[in-house]
């Protein structure tokens, strides 16, 4: 032991006994491999027998420390998964060394508000699931029906449906289940709106495949982690909030775009390619593809993105989507190198001519880019 832990020991203090526990943790987990099962069982007893007098925010940040690593003390972890949510919420949502078992005791006995952070594991079992949906609340049964890592029991499934039929959420993420059968989408039909039943009966006739499924859960998924902040006119200030939240730039422009937000993504893209965000929009709104693609090209945007972004313009200028499909083939083209774009545009965008080559428009990848673009 350090001489910095042992003065530490011999400070009877809250703060001292929560920077004792920490920093034998620290000691033992840096080098996890190399610690016996004794030495393991000695800290989580040191630990317990200190745990009453350490402050709430020292125990959280032992509950983060311990959180990713399977060889945790079982007992020191399932004391810090029952303690306040604060506490608790780290080893409840990553925990490593619970079992199933450990989960389902867990499930049994924890607040409603500890069982949220349990619906959210990647690792859930049936039973344990199952468990959880014998206790749950509205938002337990959403968050069940929103996390797509994990496969429902039948029964759970069938309880899920049951509840939907008062629960539009709870609807929606149901029918993004991959594991949700086609007797149970059938079941659903007269209880969703008429875009959710056309949802369902692609679904049901395999006309949606699972990573469009997927693709759309995690959208949905993302305007709900972004919340009202997504609302803002303000591009500068959506973009700061998009890079702080970690959200991808094709990401943010094909949430925008859902929502028929043109103008605001034409502003967006001028405002990170230093462009005019008026001479952007003329691009766009009067057709001169050179420069939206060469600003496409800049950004890195994905052919799925920018597919969205072409067909968007057709149906706001309410022009044939035909001239999508031209744009889409052209984009598709200069990102396989066969078309004269340069990587990097030139300084304020002034458009480049396209080399006059016999390259055939590549109808396929614009086919393909326009199915990714309907989400």
């Amino acid at each position: 032991m350090s001489e910095s832990l042992l003065k530490l020991a011999k400070t009877n203090t809250p703060e001292a006994h929560a920077e004792l526990v920490l920093g034998i943790a620290d000691a033992i987990f840096s080098n996890i491999d190399a610690r016996t099962d004794d030495e393991l069982r000695l800290f989580a007893e040191i630990a317990l027998l200190l745990y009453a007098t350490v402050p709430a925010e020292g125990r959280a940040r032992l509950s983060k420390r311990l959180a990713s690593h399977a060889r945790a003390p079982v007992n020191l972890a399932m004391k810090l998964a029952e303690d306040e949510l604060e506490v608790a919420s780290p080893m409840l949502l990553h925990g490593g060394c619970f079992t199933q078992e450990h989960l389902l005791e867990l499930a049994r006995r924890v607040s409603d508000k500890h069982l949220e952070f349990i619906a959210r594991r990647c690792d859930l079992g049936y039973e344990v699931s199952d468990a959880l949906l014998k206790r749950s609340t509205k938002p337990i049964r959403r968050i069940l029906a929103s996390n797509r890592d994990i496969r429902l029991s039948r029964l759970a499934l069938q309880t899920l449906v049951r509840k939907s039929i008062d629960d539009v959420v709870l609807r929606e993420d149901l029918v993004l289940r991959k594991d949700l059968t086609h007797r149970l989408r059938e079941q659903m039909l007269p209880y969703v709106n008429e875009a959710t039943q056309n949802r369902l009966r692609d679904i049901i006739n395999g006309a949606l495949s699972d990573e469009t499924l997927s693709q759309i859960a995690r959208f949905k998924q993302i305007r709900r982690d972004f919340g009202p902040g997504l609302d803002t006119s303000d591009m500068r200030k959506l973009w700061q909030l998009a890079e702080k939240a970690h959200i991808d730039l094709n990401d943010l422009v094909i949430l925008l775009l859902q929502d028929n937000r043109l103008s605001h993504v034409t502003e967006l893209l001028a405002i990170l390619t230093k462009q005019s965000p008026a001479d952007l929009r003329n691009a766009v709104y009067k057709g001169i593809s050179d420069t939206v693609i060469e600003t496409a090209l800049h950004l890195k945007l994905r052919p799925d993105t920018f597919a969205l972004l072409a067909h968007t313009r057709c149906r706001h200028l309410r022009i044939p989507d035909s001239q999508a499909d031209d744009w889409i083939t052209v984009y598709s083209e200069a990102l396989l190198g066969l078309r004269g774009y340069p990587e990097e545009p030139h300084a304020g965008f002034a458009a480049k001519r396209r080399r006059k080559t016999a390259v055939g428009r590549d109808k396929s990848a614009a086919q393909r880019a326009r199915r990714l673009a309907v989400l």
